[in-house]
């Protein structure tokens, strides 16, 4: 029996590394939250399972307003540290269904597959800008900052790259508009495209 009880700690030690190693893959290091890939595929997936259901599935995309300046005035270190408390905070008020990502810099992304139409994927938007603008202690001193979302529904046979570039334009308008705001831009009507 001896031998038997080796390989079996071997095989187990072996496929906690390849979960560890798959974890890592599919999350940003700095934050937990899922990877932009991860993500993507994610949503993708989320995308083919709605089309039969009829869900609702929204994307909001989250950028940290002025966060090069945190970075300039503050050093690297708080920017991370600003990273972070955004991502538990984002974190601390999705559900369990719901998936938070780091697509970019400062850039988050949060998926909300079930929501009950744009205004609940907008009042969840709205929490997270709220969210946002509670100081965040770092070594440097005390950051304050505010959050842009971009939020967008997926529209019937819409394919992931237009939704993503919705969420995407949303989230630029709410810059343009002088930032710490929520927009969203919901389906062209169809007669538009024609």
């Amino acid at each position: 029996g001896e031998e038997l009880s080796i390989t079996w700690r071997d095989v187990s030690e072996r496929i906690a590394m390849e979960q560890a190693l798959q974890q890592r893959a599919a999350t940003d290091s700095l934050t937990a939250l899922l990877n932009r890939e991860e993500v993507l595929t994610q949503v993708e997936r989320l995308l083919a399972g709605d089309q039969r259901r009829g869900g609702e599935l929204a994307v909001l995309f989250c950028d940290l307003d002025r966060f090069k300046e945190v970075n300039d005035r503050y050093g690297h270190q708080a920017g991370d540290a600003v990273l972070q408390a955004m991502a538990d905070r984002i974190r601390s008020c999705l559900r369990t269904s719901d998936l938070a990502a780091r697509i970019g810099g400062d850039e988050l992304m949060v998926v909300l597959p079930g929501v009950q139409g744009q205004d609940d994927a907008v009042s969840i938007a709205e929490k997270l800008r709220q969210l946002a603008h509670d100081p965040v202690p770092t070594p440097a001193g005390d950051v304050h900052l505010s959050l842009s979302v971009g939020v967008a529904l997926a529209c019937p046979g819409e394919s992931l790259d237009e939704l993503i570039a919705r969420a995407d334009a949303a989230m630029y308008a709410a810059k343009k508009q002088g930032r710490n705001q929520v927009v969203a831009i919901g389906c062209a009507s169809p007669e538009a495209g024609a």
